[in-house]
């Protein structure tokens, strides 16, 4: 009977005549699933981008990078993607699991068109030999990996083609660097073009340059030249067991001493974005886990939208009970019921989806314009993708649509006629509301707790003082001087607003340093200590802006002070022992802790030097690394090296310009390139910062979706209650009773929401900050901050109808009486 007259095209018509009866519910449900749907797409989008990393290379499975792990002390061990020069070539040789090798680490290349041209640009490339083309299947559209010389073949972008040769065929040709390393330009041969490399991969590069492989004996102490290694295993290859495997040959081909510290670690390729945090490495790196954290946040504003929609489809079910009971008596079950407000939701999800859909596509390209690249994996790009999400939109819809189609179908017709609750709508459902929203607030507290931490944290890393001033200072790159360094740094320093000059070899970006040893704790024979060593001249302390602690600095009027490094290279054994056991250096405040330093001007006994001067310690890696051991030596006569250039604040603002002018004149075949020491130093924590400001933008969207629907709910509830409220005020109750009443719920809602809240967002949060080696300590306040604000949103929100409702005259609510 009912299928006569409620055929399924009523469905809709009904829906849509509730979802145009009462606009302030429809556009609070239609707003949230809306802006939750939208922002899901995009952390989905975001998230999806971050896990493809490097998966799209046709053997992705059967790549790994290696690693080289030190241990350093019982349970603690250095990890480093540098590995022996030879050990690829010794696997090889003695191991048919695996099929292939190769050589590959990100470089730069200073690039010209001609070799008389004095303008030039900075290019990122891949250094690699003739192997890595048979492990990376790139896309060639012109040439091939055929190599024509020993080195200095260049494989080029789509893109770089486009930029340098303008639709002209440049297999064949020869294009110039601007040296770094020699006086002359020299010449790269172009053999292939390929496609563009994704941006999704960790092989961020606009050209490859590729030279035969090299054949060098692995070393049986660990010593010798240090390279990037991948790995191909042949197909079905157990990687965990060729570790073992390989590891298990490795310790018996070493020396006794040196196995015991010393091991080999296989990286999925698919691994190496997301987990990176050991490699100090400039490069392309994700972190895991503020994608865990975006992620959970989209998820989690979803699911606010979802929890909107369900207490307020079923707060209102008492303005359905009639429309309900007359549709049982014409003969409706309660399949067909659940069956309509099931259309009813879909509907609601069908609107958010479109709007939602519409909406991503507008900020898709601000995101990806906020994050520096394109996404590679979308919605728009991936049909599977879109029919996934829109498949659990479906789902979604029906499971959201479920319970209140269940309740609102349950009633009995007398009562839903007489317009009453039945005892399973008076207290299942209002309980059920009462614990969603229990659990938004939860939520909205973590996240809120979340952001505190995250801004606390950020903030103090941006404020730590990291022992050196990083204002005011210029960096040029690594280059050798060809003799010329005293040239240039006099010209330099008759700039006016230059104040020092000084050359070193430190990157402040990676903390990389001139060299580095591998020494015996002198405090404890079972420990390992890894010391950077920093070759500068006597201007660099000044430079920079280090602080002395006790001691003096190194300085030229000491004749002893001055380090030889090419003629200390040129020593035998003895001879270096007995050259270093009195050569003045400098060393920081925690390394004279760590190597035993008790007096100055005294050989460090078991590792040699003899330190003159301690230095207030200086962080020359980001601060998701320790302070480590560091020495500085002084050598005037450098000649390989970075520059550092101190500029007095006040400095003519075309000062930069003047120091390229000066730059040209000694040096008119290189690139003048210049960074900010402040510039580099954002670069280490960028990812952070930028995943930062998504996790405020969804969490601030997270709070309004979280408080439209109490709005909602606190509406529901003065209309419930009307007559309640004007009976009180006509029996003398104050606003202020009145509001106090309507309010007290919410606030203890948000009491008790505050103490399961802090244990997970305590939790989540210490986990998040072991990434950072100096972290904040997380307190009381910062919760009871989250709680306060989560208090006051629920106030404001709940306030504004309360009050409203409070200050209406009773006799319209008691007029019907």
């Amino acid at each position: 009977m009912f299928k006569n007259h409620f055929p399924a095209w009523h469905f809709v018509k009904t829906a849509w005549r509730t979802f145009t009866g009462n606009k302030l519910f429809s556009s609070i449900n239609l707003l949230s699933l809306t802006i939750g749907l939208c922002a899901c797409m995009l952390v989905l989008s975001f998230v999806m981008d971050e896990l493809s990393y490097d998966r799209f290379w046709k053997r992705s499975d059967d790549i790994y990078r290696v690693l080289y792990q030190r241990k350093m002390a019982e349970s603690s061990y250095m990890l480093s993607a540098s590995s022996p020069a030879g050990l690829g070539e010794a696997l090889k040789t003695r191991f048919p699991e695996l099929e292939s090798f190769a050589m590959a680490a990100p470089s730069e290349l200073d690039l010209n068109t001609n070799e008389n041209n004095t303008d030039g640009i900075k290019i990122k490339t891949i250094r690699g030999d003739s192997s890595l083309t048979g492990i990376f299947d790139f896309n060639f559209i012109a040439g091939n990996a055929q190599l024509v010389s020993e080195k200095n073949n260049l494989i080029i972008t789509e893109s770089l083609r486009n930029k340098l040769f303008k639709g002209k065929d440049p297999v064949g040709q020869a294009i110039y660097n601007m040296p770094t390393w020699e006086e002359q330009p020299k010449a790269y041969h172009i053999i292939a073009v390929i496609k563009d490399i994704p941006s999704n991969t960790h092989f961020h590069a606009e050209a490859i340059e590729l030279e035969r492989a090299r054949k060098e004996e692995l070393d049986k102490n660990g010593n010798g030249n240090y390279t990037q290694f991948y790995f191909l295993l042949k197909p079905h290859v157990n990687p965990k067991l060729f570790e073992a495997k390989i590891n298990k040959w490795y310790a018996g081909y070493m020396e006794t001493k040196a196995a015991a510290y010393r091991s080999i670690q296989l990286q999925p390729l698919k691994d190496v974005y997301l987990h990176s945090d050991f490699d100090t490495e400039p490069g392309v790196k994700g972190s895991y886990r503020n994608v865990y954290i975006i992620g959970c946040t989209g998820i989690l504003l979803l699911l606010i939208g979802c929890i909107n929609f369900i207490n307020l489809t079923t707060a209102r079910a008492f303005k359905r009970l009639k429309e309900t009971g007359i549709r049982k008596i014409l003969g409706a079950d309660r399949k067909q019921l659940v069956c309509g407000f099931l259309v009813e939701s879909g509907m609601y999800f069908f609107i958010a989806t479109a709007l939602a859909l519409l909406l991503f596509s507008v900020t898709l390209p601000r995101l990806e314009l906020f994050i520096g690249h394109q996404l590679e994996t979308t919605l728009f790009s991936d049909s599977h993708f879109l029919l996934l999400c829109l498949a659990v939109i479906i789902v979604l819809s029906i499971l959201t649509g479920l319970y209140p189609a269940w309740v609102l179908s349950g009633f009995r017709p007398v009562n839903n006629l007489r317009g009453r609750f039945s005892k399973l709508f008076s207290a299942g459902p209002a309980s059920v509301r009462m614990a969603l929203v229990f659990v938004q607030f939860v939520i909205t507290i973590s996240v809120l707790a979340a952001l505190i931490i995250t801004n606390r944290q950020m903030n103090y890393i941006n404020k730590k003082d990291i022992g050196y001033q990083k204002d005011n200072l210029l960096y040029i790159g690594l280059h050798t001087w060809e003799g010329k360094a005293k040239v240039l740094k006099n010209e330099l320093l008759k700039i006016k607003g230059v104040n020092s000059v000084s050359f070193a070899g430190w990157y402040p970006e990676s903390g990389v340093t001139t060299m580095y040893s591998m020494l015996d704790n002198p405090l404890n024979k079972e420990e390992k200590v890894q010391l950077s060593e920093i070759v500068a001249d006597f201007d660099f302390p000044k430079t920079i802006g280090l602080q002395v602690q006790a001691g003096r600095l190194l300085q030229p009027g000491y004749g002893t002070d001055h380090y030889d490094q090419d003629s200390a290279m040129k020593m035998d054994k003895d001879a270096y022992i007995a050259y270093k056991n009195n050569l003045p250096v400098l060393v920081t405040a925690s390394t004279a802790r760590q190597l035993g330093v008790k007096r100055l001007d005294a050989t460090i006994k078991d590792i040699g030097f003899k330190p003159v001067g301690i230095l207030k310690d200086f962080h020359r890696e980001s601060l998701f690394q320790p302070l480590s051991p560091t020495m500085i030596f002084a050598d005037d006569n450098i000649d390989y090296s970075n520059l550092f250039i101190r500029i007095n604040p006040e400095a003519n603002p075309g000062i930069v310009q003047d120091i390229h002018n000066a730059w040209k004149k000694v040096y008119p075949a290189r690139l003048f390139d210049v960074q900010w020491v402040t510039d580099m130093l954002a670069k280490q924590y960028e990812v952070q910062y930028k995943q930062q400001m998504l996790f405020m933008l969804f969490s601030i969207l997270m709070l309004c979706v979280a408080a439209m629907g109490v709005f909602g709910l606190i509406v529901h509830a003065t209309q419930q209650r009307e007559k309640e409220i004007g009976i009180r005020k006509v029996l003398g109750s104050s606003v202020t009773g009145i509001v106090r009443l309507l309010t007290k719920d919410m606030v203890l809602l948000v009491v008790l929401a505050l103490a399961v809240a802090v244990p997970l967002s305590w939790w989540a949060m210490n986990q998040w900050l072991q990434a950072f080696a100096y972290r904040i300590s997380i307190q009381w306040w910062m919760f009871a901050l989250a709680g306060l604000t989560a208090i006051l949103i629920a106030l404001l929100t709940v306030s504004v109808q309360a009050i409203k409702a409070a200050m209406a005259n009773p006799v319209k609510a008691l007029r019907s009486e």
